[in-house]
């Protein structure tokens, strides 16, 4: 078991039904009635509590109230919200995902398994290396600087155009999707992080249309990693 809980908040009794037992098979729970009971304790404790489980309804704060808030206070670290994401879905909230009856157990123990591995390994494995920028530059700091940051920046504004698509996800969005995954390939092979450069080609070639929000998902949490390691590494980016 791990060192952190997941806050499930007003769950129907279905819901509790199928979620209990994916989430106590890795982490303990703290139960609470509504938004507000579950914030106060979330604040009094903000290191414990990493996940969220809450309905896209809840009261009296609503679903993506109680994440805009605990995000922009760098509280909790992902939410699973119950129910249809919708159209006009926060694009500057990332860290969230719709899930639905019956619930992808793989899927939400994937996610936080990697999340937590995530935290704990990101100063203390390296992401990314710097053999091919430093042969291609003679390791020329200014160039490996500025190509980092380009790299940060560039990857970010795809991945959010990603997952912008994903409400809309018809065949043409699909399609933009696949060959956005497939500009950003480079970009992960630059900083030779394996893993991003393999999601890409995932989604471009292989996931069918209806894995493909799993592996924006996945794509997203394996960037940020990339990215926090960098600003470690190199505060001035």
């Amino acid at each position: 078991m791990t060192d952190f809980k997941i806050a499930k908040i007003n769950l129907s009794e279905k819901e509790n039904a199928l979620l209990t037992p994916i989430l106590t098979s890795y982490s303990p729970i703290a139960t609470f009635s509504n938004t507000f009971e579950a914030l106060q304790a979330i604040k009094s404790e903000p290191t414990l509590f990493w996940f969220l489980v809450v309905p896209q309804n809840a009261l009296p704060l609503n679903a993506m109230q109680l994440s805009d808030y605990l995000s922009d206070h760098h509280i909790i670290h992902f939410a699973f919200i119950i129910g249809a994401a919708p159209q006009d879905q926060n694009p500057a909230l990332r860290h969230i995902a719709y899930i639905e009856a019956p619930f992808q157990e793989a899927f939400i123990l994937k996610t936080i398994r990697q999340i937590t591995e995530q935290d704990s390994t990101a100063t203390a494995e390296k992401t990314y290396a710097l053999n091919y920028l430093k042969e291609v530059s003679d390791n020329d700091e200014a160039f490996i600087i500025k190509s980092l940051t380009m790299f940060i920046d560039s990857v970010s504004e795809r991945i959010l155009k990603i997952e912008d698509l994903l409400p809309h996800a018809d065949a043409a969005a699909l399609t933009e999707i696949r060959e956005i995954a497939h500009s950003i390939k480079p970009s992960f092979d630059m900083v030779e992080n394996i893993k991003g450069k393999n999601i890409c080609h995932t989604i471009c070639y292989e996931a069918k249309d209806e894995e493909i929000n799993n592996y924006v998902v996945d794509l997203r949490l394996t960037y940020d990693g990339i990215k926090k390691a960098i600003h470690h590494d190199w505060p001035q980016i």
